[in-house]
């Protein structure tokens, strides 16, 4: 299915050359000679090809700028990487704070005393003298490496990022074994999952493949979370009932989801419960569309409902990870540039035809339309079997030939694809109950760790929120104390809490214990929790709420515990029993003890065994089922283990704040280090060189104080001052760029349709005849365009602009040159970027502040260094050829009373024929006469490849069309190629008139650049020949 598809689209893989320069500007090269042999720069093949495979030039150097970009990811894809790593970041520093009491001798799961087999499938952990010290030393080292990340773009990008992620995929995999139970959640898979497509897209070389990749995770999880809702038949998801309860009854409430259960309206409610299935169900097939547009609708609708998972509960780094890897989803030009990142150089994807694309987005629409009808059908259905599951399944397969080969660029992309879709669909499609026609023992090979994910499919705490209530006395007869949780609800009088973004793994794994089938748990981890208690163990009170422990036992610890089924219900701030007597805090719970046959919040809860009556435990028969603990101190880090122990989400945002503040020096630094070198424009003079008078001092060469050096200041002509009021706003931005004459940037910068290429924020820029332009920015699903007009254009030193519609701005870019090339220095320009704009008065105090003026600087400094890679890499995929410039044969301007027309024929075939006005037969003639004689002048073997421009024509009179129709019939075969331009009704008289002169080699443009590209690439097929 993927490699026939992609065989009929091959030839779409090349790109396009770049358009060459018209006819009058090789014509006004300069003065010289035009028979004078003269040295200009042709793209060479080499280059050419590297431009379609998004590569450097195959050439002996491969340091060059065009090799780094070659393996950089594109803008979308830095973004995902950027937050992974942030994700790895805050999963790391979370887990590293609950490790000694999850995993210590005196932990819940100690790893000390575990049989090694248990180890079996870490990478690297067995290689630690003990485990203890293989989880805390892979803790730390995954943080400081993400952190590293975020600092130094390098580690994200390339073979150094390839590495980078591999090395973050093992240390995570290595813990998610070691942690057992307590790093077994769908929230630790998805990273384990994301970890090898990071590795992809950081390489670069597979960049597509890991496009795909994380579109296709995202598809599998949404698809299957939603799917299992309605495919478990539960009745809340059935009757929309189920986010009421869901806010209540989630595993780590917070205030938001206690306010929404109390105060949402339940038809409010139920249309939140049917558009978060709608969502979850049908926009995965969305997510696969090759449409832009599509896919932008659904990255918004996913990312609103992540948004509002994530205010009404405490889900960890799980929605943050979700969003994230949305981005994906996105283009490049709808995100601001991602720290760090240069514009990469990518050829077109495989599936680059429009109609193909529109083909494939409608399929995916209207599977997602099949998709939502289907969800909208079950809510409402009173069956006890829900049919459809192996449809979702294969439409969701059927969309991936489609969308790989609409991201995949290259053939190993497309390979790397189709293992990406062969590892993780037999999970996918397991967990959603539906068989495969391939064994799974086949695809699992391939699978890297993939994951099925469905969470709550069945709907828990239907009535209320079962909870397994402990409590602590030091007599049996009483009084009982609630044992204080972090973040688990237990005391009903705490508020519950906030903890984004950490993810408490002991509070989240309590939350299960009232599901059933927990005898072995009381043999395990949960017995582990009660040793703790009794014998105030740090590692484990950490755990807990340590102070308040303290204070409700301050000086011995509690001699029983009891747990004891409970229900919860949450209430309005004082209005619970505790309300009603005095001086005690309001309550946030109402708690009542758990009749297990009549209770509804206990319905379908499995069997709790010996927890379905409350029980008691004495402090002497813990510690004496504890036995020869051996205990020993946890290996921690010194200093570092200090402070991460009980910290949680301040460790977390401690640790963040660190890592923003290391990259935003590091980026200052660099700032200033350009700052403090480019104002005075010192060039070292190389070893050998004249110096002094020997040399051809040029225009802006002056030499310096100080000896051995000579400073290159700004010419007279790369003046330009703005002249704004006081109150609009004035950014500049200097450059330097080594390699490029002050020619060479000023002509990349002067073509206005090239700004899209270092500019993240530009969606189109479109140039007029007359000097105006248009421009049009896009982000997220927002458009915003202005127009201009190019006030100066002085080359190679200024380009100057000013607006002429929209927000009233103006700026200039003045470039000058640093070397003295009369004295073999290497081309070396330096560029000042400069704009004024006006603003709200709201605004314009923003940009009062430093901080703000600051970022504002460094984004424009970022487009410059793309800029600079541009005109390098440009540079760099030319080779200097010999070439003669060519001469002027024929230059036939005619005027009459009502148009013109105007025939300009050079040596080497190339004729441009422009009309303006009205065409009459004499000036026709007359034309075409010059242009006749012209053609006798010709090299024998050239053939002319001809422009006609009609766009400003008015009618071309059907009188020029008789002495038309006979010039291309007496010289049609020296005429290989025609490209017409021109509105709609005069492009349909030019078919007429070559269909009537049998003229072959005719096609028809609206864009000028368009049409010389076609020229340049023109070839007669043999059998035209």
């Amino acid at each position: 299915a993927f490699l026939p598809l992609a065989g009929q689209l091959q030839q779409q893989q090349k790109q396009l050359a770049a358009p060459p320069s018209s006819t009058a500007a090789r014509l006004s090269e300069g003065s010289r000679d035009s028979r004078r042999p003269e040295v200009l720069r042709h793209a060479s093949a080499t280059g050419e090809a590297a431009a379609a495979t998004g590569s450097a030039a195959d050439d002996d150097d491969d340091t060059g700028i065009g090799s780094k970009l070659g393996v950089d990811p594109p803008n979308a894809l830095a973004w995902v990487l950027f937050g992974v790593s942030v994700v790895y970041l805050v999963h790391f520093a979370s887990l590293y704070t609950q490790l000694p009491g999850l995993f210590g001798a005196a932990g819940l799961l100690p790893l000390a005393g575990r049989e090694p087999e248990s180890f079996d499938g870490s990478w690297f952990l067995r290689v630690f003298s003990t485990p203890e010290a293989g989880v805390e030393l892979t803790a730390v080292l995954g943080m400081l490496l993400a952190a590293a990340q975020l600092v130094l773009p390098d580690l994200r990008r390339g073979i150094g990022g390839g590495l980078a992620y591999a090395a973050l995929w093992a240390c995570w995999h290595d813990l998610v074994v070691a942690g057992g139970r307590f790093t077994a959640y769908q929230m630790d898979t998805l990273l384990l999952d994301a970890a090898p497509l990071c590795v992809l897209a950081a390489s670069g070389s597979l960049a597509g493949a890991a496009l795909f990749g994380f579109r296709w995770l995202l598809a599998r999880l949404y698809l299957g979370g939603g799917a299992v809702k309605l495919l478990s038949c539960d009745a809340s998801w059935r009757d929309l009932s189920a986010l009421h309860w869901h806010f209540q009854s989630q595993p780590l409430p917070n205030p938001i989801g206690s306010a929404a259960h109390l105060w949402l309206p339940d038809a409010v409610g139920q249309f939140s419960t049917l558009m978060a299935l709608v969502v979850e169900i049908a926009t995965p097939f969305l997510f696969l569309a090759p449409s832009p547009q599509v896919r932008t609708v659904a990255f918004a609708a996913q990312a609103f409902l992540q948004a509002g998972i994530a205010l009404a509960g405490n889900f960890g780094p799980f929605n943050l990870l979700t969003v994230v890897l949305g981005f994906c989803l996105l283009e490049d030009a709808d995100l601001m540039p991602a720290p760090g990142y240069r514009a990469p150089v990518a050829g077109p994807p495989l599936l680059a035809s429009a109609e193909l694309q529109a083909v494939a987005t409608g399929a995916a629409v209207f599977f997602a339309g099949l998709a939502a009808l289907w969800t909208v059908h079950n809510t409402n259905c009173q069956s006890d079997e829900t049919w459809g599951a192996a449809a979702l399944v294969y439409a969701s397969l059927l969309l991936c030939p489609v969308a790989l080969v609409g991201c995949a660029r290259s053939w190993p992309e497309v390979f790397a694809g189709v293992l990406v879709v062969a590892g993780s669909a037999w999970p996918f499609a397991a967990g959603l109950g539906v068989p495969l026609p391939v064994p799974s023992s086949l695809l699992k090979p391939f699978s890297l760790g993939a994951s099925s994910y469905g969470l709550f499919a069945v709907m828990t705490g239907v009535g209320g929120r079962p909870t397994m209530l402990l409590e602590a006395a030091t007599d049996p007869s009483g009084p009982w104390v609630t044992i204080p949780f972090k973040y688990q609800v237990m005391e009903t009088t705490r508020m519950p809490p906030f903890c984004f973004p950490h993810f408490p793994r002991m509070d989240w794994s309590y939350w299960f214990v009232p599901l059933g089938g927990q005898d072995s748990e009381l043999q395990g981890w949960l017995l582990q929790l009660l040793k703790g208690i009794v014998s105030k163990e740090p590692a484990v009170l950490d755990l807990l709420d340590s102070q308040r422990f303290q204070e409700l036992f301050p000086d011995d610890s509690p001699s029983f515990l009891r747990l004891s089924p409970s229900t919860y219900t949450a209430v309005l701030p004082g209005s619970g029993a505790a309300a009603s007597e005095g001086g005690l805090p309001p309550s946030w719970w109402q708690r009542a003890a758990a009749d297990l046959r009549t209770d509804s919040a206990w319905a379908n809860l499995g069997p709790l065994g010996m927890l379905s009556e409350p029980l008691v435990f004495s402090r002497e028969a813990l510690l004496q089922s504890a036995g020869d603990a051996g205990q020993t101190a946890w290996p921690g880090v010194p200093g570092l283990r200090t402070a991460a122990d009980g910290q949680g989400e301040g460790f977390i945002w401690s640790v963040l704040l660190l890592a923003e503040l290391a990259r935003r020096t590091l980026e200052v630094e660099e700032e200033e280090e350009v700052a403090e070198a480019e104002p005075t424009w010192a060039l070292p003079v190389p070893s050998g060189r004249p110096s002094g008078d020997e040399c051809e001092v040029q225009d802006g060469y002056q030499p310096a104080v100080s000896s051995g050096a000579k400073a290159f200041r700004k010419p007279p002509d790369a003046i330009w001052s703005l002249e704004v009021p006081d109150d609009w706003i004035t950014v500049t931005a200097p450059l330097t760029i080594e390699g490029a004459s002050a020619a060479d940037a000023f002509d990349v910068y002067a073509k206005l349709s090239n700004h899209t290429k270092w500019s993240g924020w530009l969606r189109k820029v479109t140039e007029g005849d007359d000097g105006s332009s248009e421009w049009s920015i896009k982000v997220l699903t927002f458009v915003f365009s202005w127009t201009a007009s190019v006030i100066k254009r002085s080359r190679p030193n200024v380009i100057a602009w000013e607006s002429t519609s929209g927000i009233p701005n103006t700026g200039a870019a003045t470039f000058w040159d640093l070397a003295d090339t009369g004295c073999g220095d290497p081309p070396r320009c330096a560029m000042e970027f400069q704009v004024s704009f006006q603003s709200p008065r709201l605004i314009r105090g923003l940009f009062a502040s430093n901080k703000v003026t600051t970022f504002v600087r460094n984004v424009l400094n970022r487009d410059l260094r793309r800029f600079s890679s541009v005109v390098l890499e440009g540079l760099e995929n030319l080779e200097i050829v010999p070439v003669a410039l060519p001469r002027l044969l024929v230059d036939s301007p005619q005027l009459d009373r009502v148009g013109a027309c105007r025939a300009v024929l050079l040596d080497d075939g190339s004729l441009d024929f422009e009309v303006q006005g009205f065409g009459t037969d004499r000036s026709t003639k007359a034309m075409l006469n010059d242009i006749a004689a012209g053609m006798q002048q010709l090299a024998p073997g050239v053939r002319c490849k001809s422009i006609v421009d009609m766009r400003r024509g008015i009618g071309c009179s059907p009188l020029a069309v008789p002495a038309m129709l006979r010039f291309l019939r007496e010289n049609g075969s020296n005429i290989a190629c025609t490209a017409v331009l021109g509105p709609v009704p005069l492009i349909a008289l030019a078919r007429l008139i070559a269909k009537a002169a049998k003229q072959k080699g005719v096609e028809f443009f609206s864009e000028i650049e368009e049409a010389q590209a076609w020229r340049m690439q023109f070839r007669l097929q043999p059998e035209e020949e």
